[in-house]
């Protein structure tokens, strides 16, 4: 996947999992700005992100993933 595709890719799974509308931007996707980002919602995108990108997390990855640009350079890396 090309970063671009990923980059929507990521968003589009954020927005989806926590119901936002299309027009919330990347510096919106981020666990302090999203009500029901909470404990329970954290795991449900994780499991969600994994499926669809077909790649799993460490549990200690996971308390780092609590925005989209911290998932984006996670996912990219761990891609190479």
């Amino acid at each position: 996947m090309k970063n671009k595709k990923i980059d929507k890719k990521i968003s589009s799974i954020i927005r989806k999992v926590f119901q936002l509308k299309n027009n919330v931007g990347p510096k919106n996707l981020d666990q302090k700005k999203i009500e029901k980002w909470d404990s329970l919602g954290h795991i449900t995108l994780l499991l969600t992100l994994q499926e669809e990108l077909k790649m799993n997390f460490n549990v200690s990855d996971q308390t780092k993933l609590t925005n989209f640009k911290n998932i984006l350079k996670f996912v990219l890396k761990k891609k190479k």
